[in-house]
């Protein structure tokens, strides 16, 4: 996955440069997550959709080639996580949660005026994780550890989106890798071997790739 990416990086920024079109510019915009998990080795009655709407910012990097096609790159922090039920106790629940930063890397197609859609992948790194406990709804536990061995730290992504005319779009984002880190094994084997997944999750975003320099301008 990380050997793609840096390939495809490569390869877009070979493109980019042989291209004088039109210039870099940069867009900003924020994230409202709406995630859930899917188990791999234990069974699940439902997802359960965690809502983080915070704190989730982006800021891109774009180069428009022509009217119809166009490169992005840049910066983000989000909050990624989920909520689920402990198959082993049914009173149980527990949420999880890191704090990413993330490299995107993508293209875009379609009316670059307008409706587009655009696909990539981002090389994350997880800096920040939270884990919370509840038993018959009451909180009960709550630990919390910077750069900690409990979560793969670099979780990588792929995401596509659809962007509408207004400056808002939808995107779906899947990631591949399981959320923990199988080789800490004594905690992957007591307790989080229960909740090993990958996480999905679809979020909305505003002015995301739309500013002042947003639309494609042809020379004369």
């Amino acid at each position: 996955m990380i050997r793609l990416f840096i390939f495809i990086l490569f390869s877009v920024f070979i493109t980019s440069t042989s291209s004088a079109q039109s210039a870099w510019y940069v867009t900003s915009g924020g994230e409202t997550i709406f995630s859930w998990n899917s188990f791999i080795n234990s069974p699940n009655d439902g997802a359960v959709i965690r809502f983080a709407p915070v704190i989730n910012i982006q800021s891109m990097v774009n180069k428009d080639m022509g009217k119809s096609f166009g490169i992005y790159s840049g910066f983000a922090l989000r909050n990624v996580g989920f909520i689920a039920d402990d198959p082993a106790n049914a009173d149980t629940r527990r949420k999880f949660r890191t704090y990413n930063v993330a490299l995107p890397l993508g293209i875009k197609i379609g009316n670059m005026k307008g409706k587009f859609l655009y696909a990539g992948g981002d090389l994350e790194y997880a800096f920040h994780f939270k884990e919370k406990k509840f038993v018959n709804g009451d909180k009960i536990e709550r630990v919390s550890y910077w750069f900690s061995d409990r979560i793969r730290k670099f979780q990588p992504s792929v995401h596509v989106g659809l962007q509408f005319w207004s400056g808002t779009n939808v995107k779906f984002k899947y990631y591949p890798r399981s959320f923990f880190n199988p080789d800490r094994t004594d905690i992957y084997d007591s307790l989080y071997k229960r909740f090993d997944s990958n996480v999905f999750y679809i979020s909305l975003n505003s002015n995301l790739f739309k500013g002042k320099k947003f639309t494609y301008t042809e020379t004369e």
